[in-house]
């Protein structure tokens, strides 16, 4: 099986129907009713996402094949030879919410190192998911590679629990991409590995000698997409910054122009008394995915 070239195909029938793939995503767009805005802002898919869509590939097919790579060997006094050799993990389930460009990302990696992928998308992006899978399909096909090395899987509630709790697949190792509350949850009721990514509830600091300019701009860009897990939502401030004081009310305005709520400890709020007080110490292990923002204060950067 030449897995490069199912790559290859994969990415040219991505680009080729890249207006197919825009249009189901607008009937997942126009059935996401009641979800929260940062999921829908996960779930759209635009020319930007395809063509991203289409690198990713292209970067996989760039990276060596790992599948039965040889790191190193010997023989044994006894006379055995060992290898250690990368392998496969074998069957690969990833759990993923809301955005359909991760039934192309997460799965093409996986692929490439020789696993079988089954896809447990979130229910909002089914149409979106369904047709990308379909590409997929075409791709290994088009090969004479086995279609059910991809594997989509519409389930209900039920059957989802079912999937993580008794694990009717025989997956070897699952791969959760979503908020915490996902994580925790399919931790919490399986027996299957996890490979965990990082997660979000990402800080700033912002130095006593720092251009306090740049860092305005850096927190606003740190904000403009809410649903990313690299997005800012702490700001931790020195308190020896020169006249934070007479500076703070700038940033305020902008951040409240970008439709940012702002909160703050009890010492930002004696700064500016026009910030949202937040007593909750819990608030600084929360990954907030909306349209909040927690300033605090520290006196260094040992302290952040």
């Amino acid at each position: 099986m030449d897995k490069n070239q199912i790559l290859l195909d994969l990415a040219n029938l991505i680009q080729d129907n890249e207006q197919e793939i825009i249009r189901r995503n607008k009937i997942d767009l126009e059935n996401a009713v009641n979800i929260d805005a940062t999921l829908v802002d996960r779930l759209k898919v635009d020319e930007k996402k395809v063509a991203a869509m289409v690198q990713a590939v292209q970067e996989v097919i760039s990276i060596e094949d790992p599948e039965n790579k040889v790191l190193s060997e010997y023989v044994h006094p006894n006379g055995i030879k060992v290898v250690n050799k990368i392998v496969p993990f074998g069957n690969i389930l990833i759990i993923y919410e809301s955005r359909p460009d991760v039934t192309i990302e997460a799965a093409i990696s996986a692929f490439k190192a020789g696993n079988r992928i089954f896809l447990k998308g979130g229910k909002e992006a089914v149409n979106s998911n369904k047709f990308l899978v379909k590409l997929w399909h075409e791709a290994l096909e088009k090969n004479g590679a086995d279609k059910d090395y991809v594997t989509y899987l519409d389930l209900n509630r039920e059957a989802t629990q079912n999937l993580i709790e008794k694990n009717p697949h025989r997956v070897d190792l699952i791969i959760p991409r979503g908020g915490e509350g996902l994580i925790n949850y399919i931790k919490s009721n399986t027996n299957v590995p996890l490979l965990v990514s990082g997660r979000g509830n990402n800080f700033i600091y912002i130095h006593e000698d720092a251009d306090f300019d740049m860092a305005v701009d850096l927190i606003l860009n740190g904000k403009s997409r809410l649903s990313v897990c690299n997005a800012i939502d702490k700001v931790l401030f020195n308190t020896q910054i020169p006249d934070l004081e007479d500076m703070m009310p700038s940033l305020l305005n902008r951040l409240e122009e970008a439709g940012i709520n702002v909160l703050g400890t009890n010492a930002i709020c004696e700064i500016n008394s026009s910030i949202q007080l937040e007593q909750d110490e819990d608030v600084f292990y929360e990954e907030f995915l909306s349209a909040k923002i927690l300033f605090s204060t520290v006196n260094s950067a040992e302290e952040a």
